[in-house]
């Protein structure tokens, strides 16, 4: 692999291999432009069909996947998942840590979207954002977030679903929280027993 020291050398490189493309120098471009954080470079390689599609192209956006979440860079890990669902290519495991990603990048508006399209509808998504609100102090939001999905779940857990409602009772500059009336399914209560009490 050639040597990129500094961002501009790495454009002249991605210059030249935009001139005449191969695998490899997309992968050079890819890799060095995650190792210099510079994810838009490394993203654009894969817009090379052929490249995307070869065992390389597959490893870089592997690779810029990993790198987008170690910088937060929550957006651009949604796209990237998103589009390997676009592909059918995304497995259960990497279902599960799209929805971590938004909840940690506390993309709000991404997952209210995703479920209205009927992805992460199933009750322990909503249960588990539910919870992240909770634990973001966000009363209003969570309370009509419970409103509108009530009926999204199912009968046996539309009955135990209770508004989840908690007073911050912390002494000291960490935030404990309360929950105050818990009628939860056991899944759900098992998730919030690590961060909360139920009375």
């Amino acid at each position: 692999m050639k040597s990129v020291t500094t961002v501009e050398e790495l454009l002249a490189q991605q210059k030249a291999c935009d001139a005449a493309p191969t695998l490899r120098c997309r992968s050079e471009v890819g890799q060095n432009a995650l190792r210099l954080a510079q994810l838009p470079v490394a993203r654009a390689q894969l817009n090379d069909a052929t490249f995307a599609a070869s065992p390389e192209g597959k490893t870089l956006r592997t690779d810029l996947l990993q790198r987008a979440i170690y910088l937060k860079q929550w957006s651009q890990a949604d796209t990237l998942y998103n589009e390997a669902r676009q592909q059918n290519t995304l497995s259960a495991a990497e279902r599960r840590q799209w929805f971590d990603v938004l909840l940690a990048g506390q993309l709000d508006d991404r997952i209210l979207a995703l479920q209205s399209q009927g992805i992460f509808t199933d009750p322990q998504s909503y249960i588990t954002y539910a919870t992240a609100l909770a634990y973001r102090g966000e009363k209003a939001r969570l309370q009509h977030y419970l409103n509108e999905n009530k009926r999204c779940l199912p009968r046996t857990h539309k009955r135990k679903v209770g508004s989840i409602c908690y007073l911050n009772t912390a002494p000291t500059p960490f935030r404990h929280w309360r929950i105050i009336r818990c009628s939860l399914p056991i899944t759900a209560s098992m998730l919030l027993a690590r961060r909360y009490r139920c009375c």
